[in-house]
C-alpha cells in the first residue's frame, strides 16, 4: 500500500539534517513541488560545498533551505534550473561574497531571499536586477561597508529590505533615490559616521519616515563627539562643529601657550611703577630666560629704575632732618 501511495502522490519535499557532506556525486532526483531542507530548525549541518550541478533536476521546486550550514561560495549557475523557485534561505552560513554569475538572482519568480548572519563585505551592482516578483531581502547581521545605487535595479516593488547590524558608515544618494521602491528599510545598529555625507540620509529619513523601520536606533557612532546621537536630529551645525570637519588646529582658548597669555596689549596702571609688580614677575623662572627679561620690563620698572627711585627718596628724606631740628631753635 505503502508503495501505491508514493507512486499516487510524489514526495513534496527532502529533510537532510546533520549533513556533513555533499559531494560531487550527488544529485536530487524527482519531483520535488514544495521544498528541499539541507538545514531547518535546531539540526545545523556542516556542508562546506555544493556541486553545480545538484538541482539540476528540481524545475518544480518552489522553496529551498540552506541556511545553518558552512558555505564560502556557491558554484556558478547552481541555481539556473530552477525557474519556479519562490523562496531560498542561505542565512547563518560563511558566505563573503555574491556575484550574479552564481545564478542566485536570476530566478524570476523568486520572492524571499534571505542572506542574513553571514560574512557578506560587499554586493555586486546589480545583483538584484531582474527579480520583478521580490518582496523581501534579508541582509542583517553581515559586514556590508558600502552601497550602490543599482543594488535595486529590475525590482519594482519591495517590502522590506534589511540591512541592519552590518558596517555601513553613510549611503549615497543614489541608493537612497533606489528605496522609492521599497515600502521599509531597516538601518539601525550600524556604525554611521556623522559627517558632511551623512546628511542625505539624514534628508532623506526625515522626507520618509513611513519608510524606516526603528527611526530612533538610527545613531551616529563617530566621531566621538556626535556618539549615540539620533541621524534624524542632527543639525548642519552638530555636524560642521565636530573636531573630524573642523580645521586641523587647536582651537584658540588652548592654541596659546601660557606665555602668548602674558604678552596680550594691556595699559599699566600708575601704581604699577612700584616694585611689587617686579617682584610678581621674577615669580616663574621656568619659563625661560628671555621671555623673563622681557616680562619683567612689560609687568614693571627696570632694575636701575628701582635703584635710582630709592637713591632720590632717600635724598630729600635726609634733606628735611636738619630743617626739622633748627626750627625750634629759632622759637
Amino acid at each position: 500500500f505503502l508503495s501505491i501511495f508514493v507512486y499516487l502522490i510524489p514526495p513534496v519535499g527532502i529533510l537532510l539534517v546533520t549533513y556533513k557532506t555533499v559531494d560531487a556525486n550527488t544529485k536530487l532526483y524527482g519531483k520535488y513541488t514544495n521544498c528541499v531542507h539541507f538545514s531547518e530548525g535546531e539540526q545545523i549541518n556542516q556542508i562546506t560545498h555544493l556541486p553545480a550541478d545538484l538541482f539540476l533536476h528540481q524545475r518544480s521546486l518552489r522553496k529551498l533551505y540552506l541556511s545553518n550550514n558552512r558555505l564560502s561560495a556557491l558554484p556558478g549557475g547552481i541555481f539556473m534550473n530552477m525557474p519556479n523557485l519562490t523562496r531560498f534561505t542561505l542565512h547563518e552560513n560563511n558566505l563573503q561574497n555574491l556575484s550574479t554569475g552564481d545564478g542566485v538572482f536570476r530566478l524570476i519568480n523568486i520572492q524571499e531571499v534571505s542572506l542574513h548572519t553571514n560574512r557578506i563585505k560587499q554586493l555586486e551592482m546589480g545583483i538584484f536586477s531582474g527579480l520583478p516578483n521580490l518582496v523581501h531581502i534579508s541582509l542583517e547581521h553581515n559586514q556590508i561597508k558600502s552601497l550602490s545605487g543599482q543594488l535595486l535595479h529590475g525590482v519594482s516593488s519591495l517590502r522590506q529590505l534589511d540591512l541592519h547590524n552590518n558596517s555601513l558608515i553613510n549611503a549615497p544618494q543614489d541608493f537612497l533615490d533606489s528605496l522609492q521602491v521599497v515600502n521599509e528599510v531597516l538601518l539601525a545598529m550600524n556604525p554611521w559616521r556623522c559627517d558632511r555625507d551623512i546628511i542625505k540620509l539624514r534628508d532623506w529619513m526625515l522626507l520618509n519616515p513611513h519608510k524606516v523601520a526603528n527611526l530612533s536606533l538610527i545613531k551616529c557612532q563617530s566621531p566621538p563627539a556626535l556618539n549615540a546621537t539620533k541621524i534624524t536630529d542632527l543639525t548642519d551645525q552638530d555636524i560642521d562643529a565636530t573636531p573630524s570637519h573642523a580645521p586641523s588646529v587647536i582651537p584658540y582658548s588652548q592654541s596659546q601657550s601660557p606665555t602668548d597669555k602674558r604678552r596680550r596689549p594691556h595699559t599699566p596702571s600708575g601704581k604699577r611703577s612700584t616694585p611689587v609688580p617686579a617682584t610678581r614677575a621674577t615669580t616663574a623662572p621656568e619659563q625661560g630666560g628671555d621671555t623673563h627679561t622681557r616680562d619683567i620690563v612689560s609687568c614693571g620698572l627696570s632694575k636701575h629704575t628701582h635703584l635710582i627711585t630709592a637713591l632720590v627718596c632717600t635724598a630729600i628724606i635726609t634733606s628735611f632732618l636738619p630743617w626739622g631740628s633748627w626750627q625750634p631753635l629759632q622759637d
